[in-house]
């Protein structure tokens, strides 16, 4: 693959992702009731009634977290200087703010398994389920699954943000969009605004995208020292560059 030909793909997987979880959102059923048991038991019965279309949403959700995993590549990349910056922390965050979702895929198959066999489905296997889904939901012992959530998906973007701020090689809006999306996903719950939030994500992402894809193969192979002034001139066309990240 020529230099070309991966910085695009690269540039690609970074809005690829969110069309990819606009469409699980909107093709899933929705069971984010919550952790409780009886919200747990209509999780289960809506899996059951809509298992097929559950299946599809839970492997473009996955494959859209593998996709960004990729894209997290090129954000490092853009944001490299001398030492290590805000920018690359961020993109390492995200990649393991997406680790997270193969847990959730994994809790997603279970969810499925368990209303996927005639001998599960009595009111008292689905009530014990139920109550198997809820403590594992209210484990302390998953809490680590949790931060790393918000590690990646909280503060990833946040830090991004805030790196596309000081580099200034994409539009001022993208970064505060950036940050805006970090504590928006958190809450965002239910299929429109789970889609809402990714069309959000892909304006917010598009400019660094666009970015990555028009640099020169000369831009983007640039050393470290010297990366982050000839990518404030992709954008500033003739100012002084700012400092690198």
């Amino acid at each position: 693959m020529s230099l070309t030909t991966a910085r695009k793909v690269l540039a690609s997987c970074l809005v690829v992702p969110p069309v990819l979880w606009a469409a699980s959102s909107l093709i899933g059923p929705s069971t984010s009731n919550g952790s409780s048991v009886h919200d747990q038991l209509k999780d289960l019965n809506k899996i059951a009634a809509h298992k097929g279309a559950f299946v599809v949403s839970n492997i473009l959700f996955l494959v859209g977290a593998i996709v960004l995993i990729i894209g997290t590549y090129g954000i490092v990349h853009v944001f490299r200087g001398r030492k290590v910056g805000v920018g690359q922390v961020a993109g390492g965050l995200i990649a393991i703010g997406m680790c997270v979702f193969f847990a959730f895929y994994g809790l997603g198959l279970t969810n499925y398994e368990q209303v996927n066999h005639a001998q599960f489905r009595t009111p008292a296997t689905e009530q014990l389920f139920a109550q198997l889904n809820h403590y594992g939901q209210s484990s302390g012992v998953g809490a680590i699954l949790f931060i790393a959530l918000i590690l990646g998906t909280v503060l990833g973007p946040i830090l991004l943000g805030i790196a596309v701020i000081r580099r200034r090689n994409v539009p001022l809006w993208s970064g505060i969009l950036l940050i805006v999306c970090g504590p928006v996903g958190f809450f965002a719950n239910g299929k429109a605004a789970g889609a809402g939030f990714q069309v959000l994500l892909i304006v917010a992402f598009a400019p660094l995208a666009l970015l990555m894809w028009r640099m020169s193969d000369e831009d983007w192979d640039a050393p470290r020292d010297v990366a982050g002034a000839r990518q404030d001139r992709l954008a500033t066309s003739g100012s002084t560059a700012a400092p690198a990240v």
